[in-house]
């Protein structure tokens, strides 16, 4: 049986601190494609175009695809409809994606899941918890002084794996 797992590895620009190191994807996109039967799908923004590309040759251009910039709105939620897995950062993609049945893994630094986590009864969110987080919210305009968002560093590219493979097992 085939599986198809979305990665949204791009939080806006807007808030930066957001983003799991884009070398954590790429071991992650790696990993998951020890299994012959996982497809990629790589999604973002027509912004993110560029940087998915990277991606997509750096875990595996043979089965990767770079779908950044490529969807409509209708055709992502459909995409979300028939894939097995979305991993993603905190943004936007992780609450549209709660509209569907998909599974999602959803990363969590500097923002608080418990406000604005995804609504989806088949996610389930990574956050370290860190003393300084959360750093940013509605009340202070998104703005931290925080330049290193260890937050986001210190989930594990083993723990996101882990977290994939129950979610795969337990769902497909």
């Amino acid at each position: 049986l085939k599986k198809i797992i979305l990665l949204n590895a791009n939080a806006s620009d807007i808030v930066p601190l957001r983003k799991w190191p884009l070398d954590n994807f790429v071991k992650v996109g790696r990993k998951l494609l020890e299994d012959s039967t996982i497809t990629i799908i790589l999604t973002g923004s027509f912004v993110e175009q560029e940087a998915c590309e990277i991606l997509s040759r750096e875990i595996n251009p043979n089965r990767v695809i770079n779908f950044a910039g490529k969807t409509t709105f209708r055709e992502l939620i459909t995409l979300y409809s028939i894939s097995d897995l979305l991993i993603t950062n905190d943004s936007g993609p992780v609450h549209f994606a709660s509209t569907t049945d998909i599974p999602i893994l959803a990363l969590f630094g500097p923002e608080t899941p418990r406000i604005f986590g995804p609504m989806s009864p088949k996610a389930k969110v990574i956050s370290m918890e860190l003393a300084c987080s959360p750093c940013i919210s509605v009340f202070n305009q998104k703005k931290s002084y925080c330049s290193d968002n260890q937050c986001m560093k210190q989930i594990s590219v083993q723990l996101v794996i882990s977290e994939a493979q129950k979610i795969l097992s337990k769902w497909n």
